[in-house]
């Protein structure tokens, strides 16, 4: 498997790899995928959909990191009008670079706390609360009862309740 990763890694060397317009046609590729599904007379939501899923691994392998970059923050410039979030590009896999705090961000501005993989590998040992009033994520040893908790960032303090840990 370690064998697999390596080869994967080199492969991807140079290439752009996920950001969020990849992730949006994918949820794009699963909605039309469901349409062709439950519209089977209609065969434009089939040949709709390959187009979106070739599109986006094409973007994936691309090695045109900087033309790749410059559509995503058009993407993100468009999908932060339409839902009035202010939204961050966090760049490619690989070729992108990660501008966020090295976490695995969202990619919105508010969101500063680890990745889902990072949330449960720790999973036993921490827990991971949003300050309040900063939403600043913090990361505190799982400990069974109630906890006064305050942020580094903003020095509130808050009440929290922990109910899965160690006693």
């Amino acid at each position: 498997m370690n064998n697999f990763r390596y080869k994967f890694s080199q492969f991807m060397q140079g290439r752009y790899g996920m950001d969020q317009l990849y992730y949006a046609l994918l949820v794009l590729y699963l909605i039309l995928l469901l349409l062709n599904i439950i519209f089977r007379r209609v065969m434009i939501f089939g040949i709709l959909a390959w187009v979106v899923l070739i599109f986006a691994f094409y973007r994936f392998f691309s090695r045109n990191i900087s033309k790749r970059s410059r559509e995503n923050d058009k993407f993100m410039q468009l999908f932060g009008k339409l839902t009035g979030e202010r939204l961050v590009n966090f760049g490619g896999f690989n070729g992108g670079g990660f501008t966020g705090d090295g976490f695995g961000n969202s990619g919105r501005s508010g969101s500063n706390g680890p990745g889902l993989m990072t949330k449960i590998r720790e999973f036993p040992e921490k827990k991971y609360v949003s300050c309040p009033k900063c939403k600043a994520t913090l990361r505190v040893p799982r400990r069974r009862g109630k906890h006064t908790v305050r942020c580094p960032r903003c020095s509130n303090r808050f009440g929290i309740n922990i109910i899965i840990g160690k006693k």
